[in-house]
Formats: structure tokens, sequence, C-alpha cells
């Protein structure tokens, strides 16, 4: 369509005829360079799990969230752009061959600034500035990756490798009928991004989810990594194992249809690299500040003092930017310099020290004392020491952290007690710096009578009321179930119903629910059977069976959950989460599960609340515990023996079990009827 045809269209049918015209482009375009790479391999994505939401953008482009419709705006390029005129041509050229922009014969619904960025280094980039369209975009939170993740996998040793995308965020294409909004205009010409360009409020959040799954499949196959943005590290324990990861990632990179920037990325595992403005080195165990960063830091400061006193705001933030980016630097060295004490020098002291024996049974020694407390606790116990450490170091003259001396380890508890009024930290500290002890054969300071006391004071001065939620009764659940559970309910009605009453009736914790597959489901003529897998007194992960008996009443969580798979169409042989997310699907006006994980603990807290709250009962007085407490509460007061009851729940011991149970009027004035007065 030519450029007067579109000037002759009435205002309201303007975006519309231009989402026309880019569909229509679309379709038979041929893109170079990283557009539509993702898309071509959307196979592989399939293949390690990415969820309906990441196939749909690789698919079709995403769909930018805005909070409503942007207006008509046409701004004029800025100062930057205009006085860097040849690097944006050049630029804007090299975006028309990759088809990462497309000229068209109208004016962009939203024709944005360009502006021209540089870093310290004289690089430029061309930025579409988009602060304006900005406004209108719904801000999602997204949690990065960064130094304080890869410390965790740090290990003094340890081979490395990095990698980088090229053009990172221009991997992910912008659905045609939102690429109106993302215009500019140059040499009296107009274009239009058809990918995602930098300055988009929303591009970090998407980028980082579109890798998410990446991310995912190479932990699950044993490599340890870690991926902020387009920039990956990749460490491990071998130089062997270095080479046998690097292949494996950068081959399930190629996968994927990412194009890898080799000369920014290195694969040949080495002991000392830059990554993320720090220098890592395994061979000495230490992060660093590069020099030219310190040098550009104290040139911009002496500039600062030669402005004085007329120094801009701007100019003081800048310099303020640069000091903080170093931060986690100085931060993180001081947490590594004793990182090894972390869990690692542990192992060398004390009688490990005196130990001779081949590296492969002290490394199965270490593996396996590891492996005696539950990889939570472990990992509670590695950042309570770590956090000791840190405090050792800032002390002055600093303290001696291993092996312990009893003083200081009390003026450390006092301080943490003072710091977060808190008694699971004080319990973590204490608990995480004695089996570090115990495990060396050194003399453990907690077992002195000045810890334990200082220990106890603490517990009491931090001691708080603890107001536990109320049960849910069988009356609430009926109701429950009659606003959500009947046949003609939608998926997400029958999945509260669904998960309300198995909890109850099973004792389950969320942990239990949510891990349910349908291959864990048994159903039997008058039972059904649920296998837990994996449980929270299950230390030795046996496994165990809870017995769900039909009742044919309403409210009979058998007929529920038939129900319920039946609707969500899962499988008899599938090996799924059967409590999911949902998506709504347009073209059928249903609802669908997605291949995800299973439902987080947020959102299943909130369905239940809701649910709670659309009844008239006061949902603040409950949550997702209340379900077992709930059961374990009924169960009690039917009179079911302690014996059965201990087991249907799972309870490791009598005053585990006694503490969900809430006994009823009826039962406590029993006690004072008993006494014949």
């Amino acid at each position: 369509m030519a450029y007067e045809s579109f000037c002759n269209l009435k205002e309201n049918d303007i975006i519309s005829e231009h989402q026309i015209y880019l569909k229509n482009l679309e379709s038979f375009r041929d893109s170079k360079g990283v557009k539509h790479r993702l898309r071509n391999a959307v196979q592989f994505w399939k293949s390690i799990n990415a969820s309906d939401f990441i196939i749909s953008t690789i698919s079709t482009g995403y769909v930018i969230p805005f909070i409503m419709p942007p207006k008509e705006m046409y701004m004029k390029n800025n100062k930057s752009a205009i006085l860097n005129a040849e690097f944006v041509s050049d630029t804007v050229s090299e975006l028309l061959l990759s088809s990462c922009i497309i000229q068209v014969p109208f004016i962009p619904v939203v024709v944005n600034p360009l502006s021209v960025a540089m870093n310290s280094s004289g690089k430029k980039r061309l930025i579409l500035d988009l602060s304006v369209l900005n406004k209108f975009v719904r801000r999602d939170k997204v949690k990065f990756e960064d130094w304080k993740i890869a410390l965790q996998y740090f290990q003094k040793g340890f081979h490395m490798f990095k990698f980088d995308l090229k053009s990172g965020y221009h991997h992910i294409d912008i659905c045609s009928a939102q690429q109106t909004f993302l215009g500019f205009s140059w040499n009296n010409l107009f274009y239009v991004f058809t990918v995602l360009p930098f300055g988009l409020s929303s591009a970090p959040y998407i980028f980082t989810k579109c890798l998410r799954p990446m991310v995912r499949y190479w932990r699950q196959s044993g490599v340890n990594i870690v991926l902020y943005l387009d920039d990956g590290l990749g460490l491990a324990e071998s130089y062997e194992k270095g080479v046998s990861d690097s292949l494996f990632v950068k081959d399930s990179l190629e996968k994927a249809g990412f194009l890898v920037n080799l000369e920014k990325s290195i694969f040949e595992p080495c002991q000392m690299l830059e990554w993320l403005g720090m220098i890592w080195n395994t061979n000495m165990f230490c992060l660093s500040i590069p020099e030219r960063r310190i040098q550009d830091c104290k040139s911009t400061l002496a500039d600062l003092f030669h402005r004085l006193p007329k120094i801009t705001a701007r100019q003081l933030a800048q310099f303020t930017g640069k000091v903080i980016s170093m931060g986690p630097v100085i931060d993180a060295s001081s947490v590594a310099a004793g990182a090894v004490c972390q869990l690692s020098d542990v192992f060398q002291t004390g009688r490990w020290a005196s130990i001779q024996t081949s590296g492969e049974n002290l490394a199965d020694l270490k593996f396996f004392c590891e492996k005696s407390k539950s990889e939570s606790t472990f990992r509670k116990y590695r950042y309570a020491f770590n956090s000791w450490i840190k405090w050792c170091y800032s002390q002055s003259p600093k303290v001696q952290h291993f092996p312990a001396s009893d003083f200081n380890v009390s003026i450390y508890l006092i301080n943490l007690s003072k710091q977060f009024n808190s008694v699971a930290k004080v319990n973590e500290a204490f608990y995480a710096i004695s089996w570090a002890h115990e495990i060396s054969g050194t003399q453990n300071p907690c077992h002195s009578s000045l810890v334990v006391s200082v220990l106890e004071g603490a517990r009491r001065l931090s001691a708080k009321p603890v107001t536990k939620k109320e049960p849910i009764t069988s009356e609430i659940l009926q109701q429950i179930v009659n606003r959500y559970g009947t046949g003609s309910s939608s998926l997400p009605d029958i999945r509260i119903s669904c998960m309300c009453l198995l909890s109850y009736a099973a004792f389950l914790r969320f942990s239990e629910l949510v891990n349910l597959k349908r291959s864990d489901i048994t159903f039997y003529e008058d039972h059904l059977s649920l296998y837990i897998s994996k449980s929270k007194t299950d230390k030795y992960k046996t496994g165990s069976n809870v017995i769900v008996s039909k009742t044919n009443n309403v409210t009979c969580p058998y007929g529920m959950l038939q129900l319920y798979l039946k609707i969500a169409d899962i499988a008899s042989d599938s090996d799924c989460f059967i409590f999911r997310a949902l998506s709504f699907c347009k073209k059928s006006g249903k609802y669908k599960l997605r291949n995800s994980g299973p439902l987080s603990y947020s959102r299943a807290r909130e369905l239940l609340l809701n649910a709670l709250e659309s009844v008239g009962v006061d949902k603040s007085k409950f949550g997702l515990h209340s379900l077992r407490s709930g059961g374990a509460t009924a169960a009690a007061n039917a009179g079911v023996s302690d014996r059965l009851f201990k087991k249907h729940g799972r309870w490791r011991s009598d005053n585990a079990k006694d503490g969900y149970v809430h006994e009823n009027v009826k039962s406590l004035m029993s006690v004072s009827q008993s006494l014949n007065i």
C-alpha cells in the first residue's frame, strides 16, 4: 500500500491497517542474522519442556504488555543521534539487512526518537528512546542471577568458561500487531522494529524469562552455570568436565537458535577470566577489579575534583554508579577469601589433615558427610557459616573464624539477636558453626556453657507468641464445593475444589500436594492411593502411600479428583504434575493446563484465600496449612486411633502430631467432667 493510501485512512482504521500490512509482510519476508532463529528451532524448545508462554513468544513474537493502547505520537530524534549521523545511518543499514527493522510506507502509530549511547571504551550503540512509550508498558518483576549466585558454584581449583550472545535482545521477535508502536524516522524515511529493541522497559524481563528453560536444562544435565541476561558463566571441578560442559552448552545454544559471540566467549576451560566486570580467579580463589576499571574510576574522580564546585547531579551519579558497581567485588572478596571455609577448609583441618588416603576417598568422605544433612539444611548451614566468616572479617582486629573461640561465637550470637531479633537466625548460626567444628574433629565452641547460656538468653529475648492459623472445617469445605465443585464448573473452579479436598482428606502438606503426579495416583473400587514420593519427614526418601476412601458424598475427594483429571485432560499414563498453572485458549474459550512445573506456593495460597473469601469466611484466619490441620483435627475429634492417625499424616513424633490438632470445646470439657465434682 502506498504512503498516500495510508494518509487517506480514517484515524480509527490506521492501527488495524498497519497491523494487516505488517502481518502480510511478515509471512513472506526472508530473514538474515538473528531474526527468526529461535522460531526455526522451536522443536528444540519443546523438547526441553519450555512453557506454553515461551513457545508462543518464540513462535509468534513477543506481545508487549501494554496497560492501555498507546496513542499516536511523533517525536524528533535526540541530539546524540544527529551528532552521530554517520554511525546512525550505518547502523540502520545493518539492521535493515538483518531484518531487525523494516522500512514502512506509512507513519508508524508511535514514532520514537533515536539516541546514541557510548560506553567507557568509546563503543557506540544505537538506542530507540522508548521513555515515553514505556509509560504504557506494565512493569513485571524478574529476579536476575548475578555474582551472588555465581559465588555458590565458585570453588578453589575449578575450571571456568563463559559465553556471550550476539545481539541478545534481537533474538526475540515482536508480534507483527505491535511493531507499529516501535517506529522511528531517519532521513525522512520511516521504520519499525520487528525484534526486541534496547530501551523497552519489559525487555530484560522477557529476555530473562525466555532463557530460564535453557538454564534449567543445563543444570538438570549437571552443568554448574549462571546466566545474567546474555552473559553466561560455567564452572566445573576439573578441566575434563569443563570441556564436556562447555561443548554441551555451546551445542545446545546453537540448537536453540542463538547466535554466539565467539569473540567475547571463552569455551576453553580456564582458571581466570573476566565476567560481569570482575576477574574470577579459581587458582588464587579470589575476585578482583580489572585495572582499567580502577583507572577509569580514578580519572572520573580527578575530573570531579577539577570541576569543583560546579558538579552536576548527573556527573555525581555516574561516579557513584562506578563505585557501587565495584561494591560486589569488595564485598565478595571478603566472603570468597573465607568462603573456602564455608565447608571446604573444614575438610582440610583437624582430623582431615592427618588422613592418609587417595583424593577419591577424601572426595567420597566429603560428599557423604555433606549428604548427612538434607539439601535445604546444608544450604542454610552454608549461608549461615558464610555470614559468620563475613562478620569475623569485618571486626577490627579480625577475628579467627575457624577454629573459633567460645567467646567470639557468643559475641556473634548476641550481635545476631540484637540485629534481627529472630530465634531462627540465632539457631541457624549456632548449628552451622557447631556442625562445621564437629565434622572437622576440632574442639566445638558451641559445647561451651558460655555459648549455650548466650543461646538460651537469645532465644528467650527473641521469643514471640505464635499465632497459628485456624483449621478449615468440613462445613467450610462443603461451602467451597457447593460454589466451585459442580459438574458444570470450569477447570479453575474444579482445581481449587480438588486441591482443598485432597489436602484435607490425606493430611497433605503443600509441597506434597503440588508434587503429585498422575503416575502417583491409583484408583480402586472403593478408595484411591496417593504415593508421596518426597516428604518433609521422609529423610531416607522411601516414600509412603496414603489411602483416601470413596464416600460418594458431594465432598468426596475420590469423585472430585476423577472429575478434575477428566476436565484437565490428564492421561492416566502421564508423568506430569497434576496441579499446574492454567492458560486460557481464546479459540476454544476454555482453560487448559500449562506444560510447566507445579503450581507455586503464592499462587496456591491466593486461590485458597479467594475461595474462602467468596464463601463469606474471614480469610485472614486461614492458610494452606489449615487444610492439613483441619483434616487432622476432624480425625482426632472423631476418635481415630493414634497409630493410624500418625501414619496417615506421616508424623515422626507425637509432639509434631499433637501440634496440628485443635481440640473442640466438648473434648476439653470432658476433662473437668470426669473429676466427679
